[in-house]
Formats: structure tokens, sequence, C-alpha cells
């Protein structure tokens, strides 16, 4: 496995770290941080590392190039990238570019988010568990947790046939969804929440000509 993966719920805390390694399939994670009820963690080889780190009790895990604002002259993303969340919670994606699928754990607040990119380059899959959230940069990973059922959805299997494609945030399961691009999602124990925006493209209207300012200007191309 490759990628980042994690849960949030306090009812499989107490084999939380037995449910990271399954999830990472026994490869040699970059970095897991664990909670009294979360658990994020990171493995991969290059060409497409995982990067994990902690500063302050925030841990942040992704995969991608993150360009996270230079605050207070960081030395290193990952401190910058952290201490963003730590001041400015899901604030801080309005500062962040790049490719990204992230993870964020503030062992303070006990609370969290998982997020992509502007464009959704990177990809999160997520899952509603028992009295959370679990999540993992790849379907496969996610289907891992024991709270996650591998159930085929019908209509996305009709969508397959009919389309060619499973439109999103749907997926060939039942119960895993992926997550917009632009978008995070926050995570707590026992505490439901939607996917919410924080980036959206802006389209804006030139103002419209009339006709007679058209072949005013037509003409005025041909003298």
């Amino acid at each position: 496995m490759f990628g980042i993966c994690g849960f949030c719920s306090p009812r499989f805390a107490s084999e939380g770290a037995a449910i990271a390694r399954r999830m990472l399939g026994g490869d040699e994670s970059v970095g897991l941080g664990s909670d009294r009820f979360a658990f994020v963690a990171a493995s991969g080889d290059p060409p497409l590392p995982a990067r994990w780190a902690e500063q302050e009790g925030v841990v942040v895990a992704w995969v991608g190039h993150p360009r996270p604002p230079n605050q207070h002259g960081e030395s290193t993303p990952a401190i910058a990238l952290a201490r963003a969340f730590k001041e400015r919670g899901a604030s801080a994606l309005d500062s962040i570019g790049g490719d990204f699928a992230i993870a964020v754990w503030d062992r303070s607040k006990q609370r969290g988010l998982i997020a992509v990119d502007r464009i959704g380059i990177r990809q999160l899959f997520y899952a509603r568990i028992d009295g959370g959230l679990a999540f993992a940069s790849n379907a496969d990973t996610l289907l891992r947790h024991p709270g996650v059922r591998r159930e085929v959805s019908a209509q996305a299997l009709f969508d397959y046939l009919y389309f060619h494609v499973v439109p999103g945030p749907q997926t060939i399961y039942r119960d895993v969804q992926r997550l917009p691009p632009g978008h995070f999602l926050e995570m707590a124990p026992d505490r439901g929440a939607s996917p919410q925006a924080y980036w959206s493209m802006r389209f804006e209207e030139k103002p419209r000509t009339d006709l007679s300012g058209l072949q005013s200007h037509f003409r005025g191309l041909l003298a």
C-alpha cells in the first residue's frame, strides 16, 4: 500500500493499532499518528511516497505536493503545514496550493479533517463507520477496515454499464464515497459531517456588445 489512511471512531479504539496495520497491508509506515479515538497513517516508497509529520500536537499526513504558506519562516513544508492547521484549522486550505490528499488530526481539540486539492489531481475515499469515519487514498485500502462493507452499489453498477463510468462522488461500493475536488470533510468521534467546499472556480461573463457595435468593430478590422 502507498498513500495515506486512517479512521476516527471510539468503537474501534481498542484495536486501532491492529486495524491501522491491516489497512497498511503490512508495509513499513512512514508515520503512524495515534490518539485515543483516531489513527492517521502514511506509507509508500518512491516515486510516490507519502509524508507524515507532527508539530505541537497536530498530526499531518499527505501524498502529493502541497505548497503551504511560508508562515513564521518555517524550514520545512511539514512544519509549515502543521502550524497552519494548528492556527487556522480548515481555513488553512484557502492558502495551500499544489496537488495533494491530506489528513489532519489535532490532539488537543480531538478533531481533524481530510481534504483534496482544488482540481482533484489526488484522491481520497471515505466511509461512515460506527461512531465515526474511515478514509484512505485508495478504495482497496479503505475496504480493509472492518467497519467498511464490501457491498457493490446497484446504482453504480447500472451507471458503469450504461455510461461506462461511475459518476462521483459515488464509487462502485455502496458505502464508499470519493471526496470531491476542492472539498474537505471534518471528522470527530461520534459526529457526522458532510463534505464542504473550500474552493470553487469562478466564472465571470464578459459584458455583451449589441449587434450594431459588433458590426462597427468588424468594419473597422476590414478597413
